[in-house]
């Protein structure tokens, strides 16, 4: 029997980094685990959201079918004498688990021909997700709690299903089960039938898990929104690469800039809403600085008043600050400034 597998390692907030190398990653690493052990069927797909990293394989075997193995020994000269199988041909096959009778010549070698064994996919179901945790070189690891597994952040949850069965493995004392997490204000728990669901289940409890639709979605609503505004919206310091692993239900929110702050220099401004705060700054379209941003969100319709208060109110600190650094500078001047760069390592 073939069916969908399905493993989904739940984790608390994953940093931009980490997700970006399992999105890399985890397909490949999955496909030739299955690869391997004789498993693999049709396409690997990868999934990762801020809070999930999760492969999908298609048509994988309930257990490994059988093959015919060979394995070559020593020279044939090497192997056999006139007085029978010598001391090099005894501890070939017993190597491999059969007596010197068992072996073959052929092509002027011995040779040992069998069937390899064959385990199901209950019994190989905790190597997979092994080699995911191991095989995933994420840059900057942690541990937690009493546990000595170094992982990107803590695993919460863990899934592996075939099919509709749910298979047996555990990681970090976390160990297998239906329950997968939805977006925390809309659905905090799904519960899966089938490893085929996946993705449907998760979008019907708000979370886009694959990566590109979220990127089309996001680039979407800020279109959308730029439009209202009649603004143009950019992306200088390419934040969105970020912002694509921060949300699992993105949706677009304005703000607003204070009057006083829009005396700023432009790079001032774009600097303050891209590099702390991952806003992305919007242009008339006469060219000139509009006094808005854009920023993506995770929240629930029903905050956005409170959501963009917030947003507003951290922006406007940035600014504060960038002003009167700004004030300063320009009452030291270049050249005063300029002087205490041989001070500086």
């Amino acid at each position: 029997m073939t069916a969908d597998l399905l493993v989904e390692l739940g984790c608390e907030e994953l940093p931009q980094g980490a997700c970006e190398v399992a999105d890399a990653n985890a397909a490949t690493v999955a496909r030739e685990w299955l690869e391997r052990q004789r498993l693999l069927g049709g396409d690997v797909a990868a999934y990762v959201s801020p809070r999930r990293i999760a492969v999908l394989a298609a048509d994988v075997p309930s257990e490994q079918p059988p093959e015919r193995v060979e394995h070559r020994g020593p020279p044939e000269n090497v192997a056999r004498t006139d007085d029978g199988w010598t001391k090099a041909a005894e501890g070939f096959a017993r190597r491999h688990g059969v007596t010197p009778d068992a072996l073959e010549l052929r092509d002027g070698f011995v040779w040992v021909v069998g069937d390899a064994a064959q385990a199901s996919l209950d019994e190989l179901a905790q190597g997979l997700v092994d080699a995911l945790v191991d095989g995933l070189q994420i840059p900057k690891n942690m541990r937690w709690g009493s546990e000595t597994l170094r992982f990107a952040r803590p695993i919460r949850t863990l899934a592996v299903l075939h099919g509709e069965r749910l298979l047996p493995a555990v990681v970090a004392g976390v160990e297998s089960s239906r329950s997968v997490r939805g977006h925390r204000f809309v659905r905090p728990h799904v519960e899966l039938a089938r490893a085929g669901d996946y993705v449907d289940a998760l979008e019907g409890a708000a979370v886009v898990v694959p990566t590109a639709q979220r990127r089309e979605i996001i680039r979407a609503a800020l279109d959308a929104a730029a439009r209202e505004l009649d603004a143009i919206w950019s992306d200088p310091a390419g934040v969105l690469r970020e912002v694509v692993y921060l949300v699992e239900r993105p949706r677009a929110l304005t703000g607003s800039i204070r009057p006083e702050h829009m005396r700023l220099p432009d790079a001032v401004l774009v600097t303050a809403m891209q590099s702390h705060q991952r806003y992305l700054p919007l242009t008339a379209p006469d060219g000139s600085r509009y006094p808005g941003f854009l920023t993506i969100v995770n929240s629930d319709v029903s905050l956005d008043a409170t959501v963009r208060a917030g947003n507003e109110r951290v922006l406007a600190g940035r600014l504060d600050d960038a002003a009167f650094s700004l004030e300063q500078d320009l009452a030291r001047g270049l050249e005063e400034m300029a002087a205490s760069l041989d001070r500086m390592t």
